[in-house]
């Protein structure tokens, strides 16, 4: 299987799992090369068989997938899981309310520190609570619109650098946006 660039998560169990911290980390850990259950228990500091459990999870909904069998000296077989795309991102229309809010905090942390930059590049500025929210959604919004146009790519970069470029994009094409620019004081 060749691994993709991008991967649209639009079932809401699919969603659920991705909200999960345990399963976001490992395909974090896998998006960098692919490693073995053994691997990530001792890496994660967990045990084999909760990785085991979390791995069955992420393959029945099709987010990873054994990417090589390696056969040990004594026998055992070791199985190297990957995900199946470096970028794997739950589409905002398809997310339930009741899970929204989890992935709009994961833009928060990306929006204060976008916004941590411009402050020091420029002039120091307020902005409250709900404005940073409003601003996140926007990105959440912008990044599915950005990973559309990597979407039927495979993969050509690491991940970090894929997520950095479509990072880089979307945020380019949001700081040309009316709204954006209203919320966000630059001047």
């Amino acid at each position: 299987m060749l691994q993709k660039a991008i991967h649209f998560v639009n079932d809401s169990k699919e969603i659920q799992l991705l909200a999960n911290f345990k399963h976001r980390e490992l395909l974090q850990l896998l998006s960098e090369h692919p490693m073995t259950e053994t691997e990530l228990s001792k890496t994660l500091g967990l045990t084999k068989s909760a990785i085991g459990y979390h791995l069955k999870q992420l393959m029945q909904a099709n987010l990873i997938y054994i990417k090589r069998v390696e056969v040990e000296s004594h026998g055992i077989q070791q199985k190297f899981y990957s995900p199946i795309a470096n970028f794997i991102m739950a589409t905002y229309d398809s997310t339930p309310d009741n899970i929204k809010q989890y992935f709009i905090q994961m833009q928060i942390e990306h929006i204060i520190g976008i916004l941590a930059a411009v402050q020091y590049l420029r002039a120091p500025f307020d902005i409250n609570s709900e404005t940073i929210e409003k601003l996140a959604i926007m990105l959440w919004k912008q990044l599915e619109q950005t990973c559309k146009k990597y979407e039927h790519n495979s993969v050509i970069e690491t991940a970090e650098n894929l997520k950095i470029n479509i990072y880089t994009d979307a945020l380019n094409n949001l700081t040309k946006m009316s709204e954006w620019k209203n919320l966000v004081p630059l001047n």
